[in-house]
């Protein structure tokens, strides 16, 4: 049975988001700002500003959220967390309310059957999990809307905001070229050499596709960057650096032999400024999103091994680091769906929890798109009151 829900619905997707906020904590701060916001109503109970709203880690356990204020952001800890501390949030928020064409939502429940012997009726032996099936169609706005259904959950794998001299043990390779000033809470190169440092496997176990977070500021005319897939030698890796003329470079290094597999224009960043990065590696295909302008090549001969990520740098002393993580898709997003209509004199408000789009979403017309359509499931549905 398919409910039509109708037209003209009303519809706030919550986007879920897990938030590696530890350059925040300074060992008395327990007020912690997310950049997304508002923040999501998780519980979908219709009341505003709960900590169930939000699950918040310190260096990897779940601590106790006393406070949240969805419209500004904020998240307050029971505790300050030490400085230094990786501090994660999860929650999810609120998209700006769009206007969808046309909703209908399949109610579905599993069943499984067991056949009695000497008896011709299939008994029904246990009911299965509830699903609801749906779509959702709306004007097309952007390819944000693609990539907003069809991402994945990421998943904070290790972070280092470089308060402590000590955080530089937790890496293996030149280390002797870098030092972390903390005065400032930076890495930065120590001198003028061709230096790559990786986090040890002891710190965080070496794995082939992820995603690099960091901030870099450069100071002079040399090559500053970033490694992955590094094995620990000079013989196999990835580089992705910013070159003196400020061109962003991305290079395979396979067997001691280097391919530069993609060079962009100069001034990609300026000097002296700090810029964030996020270098996105998946089997063959490298992305790197410096602060929304986004580059991406895909690798004919790729360097498909298990390594570490670091640093790297050639006659880039005193070119700056910070605020270095480390993420991995895991699985599907989970969305929830906040939906407003007009039913007679009544306004309806329906809550969707678990929503997956599985198959992403249909442009029509096929080449010049007006409408798209996203199929999603649902595993929890309720009336907002």
């Amino acid at each position: 049975m398919c409910v039509y829900v109708g037209k003209d619905v009303t519809v706030t997707i919550q986007s879920p988001v897990e938030e590696d906020l530890g350059e925040q904590a300074n060992g008395t701060n327990t007020v912690f700002t997310v950049s997304k916001k508002p923040i999501s109503d998780r519980d979908q109970d219709g009341v505003a500003d709960e900590p169930a709203h939000v699950t918040a880690y310190v260096d990897g356990s779940e601590a106790t959220v006393s406070a949240v204020d969805d419209d500004q952001g904020t998240v307050t800890l029971a505790s300050a967390p030490s400085p230094g501390a990786r501090v994660v949030i999860e929650y999810r928020y609120d998209s700006t309310p769009e206007v969808a064409q046309e909703i209908s939502i399949e109610p579905k429940q599993a069943i499984e059957g067991i056949h009695g012997l000497g008896d011709n009726k299939i008994q029904v032996w246990a009911s299965l999990l509830k699903e609801y099936a749906g779509s959702l169609k709306e004007l097309f706005r952007s390819t944000d809307q693609f990539n907003r259904l069809t991402k994945k959950w990421l998943k904070s794998k290790y972070s280092r905001h470089f308060w402590y001299a000590t955080e530089l043990t937790e890496f293996e390779g030149d280390t002797a070229n870098f030092a972390i000033d903390t005065v400032a809470h930076e890495l930065y190169v120590l001198n003028d050499n061709l230096s790559i440092i990786g986090v040890k496997n002891t710190s965080l176990p070496i794995f082939r596709d992820g995603i690099i977070k960091c901030k870099t500021k450069i100071m002079k005319q040399g090559d500053d960057g970033w490694v992955f897939r590094w094995d620990g030698t000079a013989y196999n890796y990835y580089r992705v650096v910013f070159q003196g003329d400020r061109s962003l470079r991305i290079t395979r290094v396979k067997n001691l032999v280097e391919t530069h597999l993609f060079t962009s224009e100069a001034g990609v960043i300026p000097s002296e400024t700090w810029k964030g990065v996020e270098i996105k590696f998946k089997e063959n295909k490298i992305t790197v999103d410096v602060e929304g302008k986004i580059y991406s090549v895909v690798d004919s001969d790729p360097l498909l091994i298990e390594g570490r990520p670091g640093f790297y740098a050639y006659y880039a002393m005193n070119d700056r680091y910070d605020d270095f993580q480390v993420w991995s898709e895991i699985s599907p997003d989970e969305y929830g769906l906040i939906l407003n209509y007009t039913r007679g004199a009544s306004t309806v408000k329906i809550a969707l929890d678990g929503v997956v789009f599985p198959e992403g979403s249909i442009p029509s017309p096929k080449n010049a798109p007006v409408f798209i359509t996203s199929r999603f499931r649902a595993r929890k549905i309720k009336f907002i009151t």
